[in-house]
């Protein structure tokens, strides 16, 4: 009788989530005091609670809603990026609701990058970023960080390539706790811009 054979597909190639991995150790070490987690031993507030409630038990909730996000929370979004951050939506900026930061993280690099691109990844980096950046069949590209975990634009600059398409920050990091200067953040943000035209101009 004929064996069936499975396709490799490209999730096989990625590593399963270490939290999972580790997790599996402690079970197997009694005794075992875990660190690598910040869990609240604290609830969502009440508000959100009754907020969360009220949602579920309208109609409304299960249509189909805005695939970007509804638009009053869209705006609620808005005014605190303005008030906040500076940033102002009405320039062509555009807002995508998610279901948390890896999700959108996801969405980021599907947006931005095409199989074979490259993307930089500061070490050490937070292992879900790496997982998504294989997912979309790009390349991970890792450029060391001084002693302090503080960026250096000088690496990430020689690491650059024609495939490069993002320099991924993430501040404070993930897992370093490590806060990027403004400066650094700032000189990283223009390398890209000046990267980006160039390649706009070929």
């Amino acid at each position: 009788m004929p064996q069936t054979v499975k396709s490799a597909s490209r999730m096989d190639a990625i590593q399963a989530p270490i939290i999972a991995v580790i997790g599996d150790l402690i079970r197997q070490t009694p005794g075992t005091i875990s660190l690598g987690q910040g869990v609240v031993h604290y609830g969502p507030p009440p508000g959100a609670l009754k907020a969360a409630a009220d949602a579920v038990s309208s109609s409304s909730t299960h249509d189909y809603q805005a695939a970007s996000g509804q638009p009053a929370l869209l705006g609620v979004i808005a005014q605190k990026l303005q008030r906040d951050n500076g940033i102002d939506l009405a320039r062509g900026i555009r807002t995508m609701v998610t279901a948390g930061g890896n999700m959108a993280f996801v969405h980021a690099m599907l947006a931005v990058t095409g199989p074979d691109d490259e993307v930089i990844l500061p070490v050490p980096f937070y292992f879900n970023h790496e997982m998504a950046i294989q997912m979309a069949s790009c390349r991970v590209v890792p450029v060391a960080t001084d002693a302090g975990y503080q960026l250096n634009v000088d690496a990430i600059r020689a690491a650059m390539t024609p495939r490069t398409r993002a320099v991924v920050t993430v501040s404070p990091n993930n897992p370093t706790g490590a806060v990027f200067t403004e400066r650094a953040l700032h000189d990283v943000n223009t390398l890209c811009r000046e990267r980006g035209n160039l390649s706009h101009q070929r």
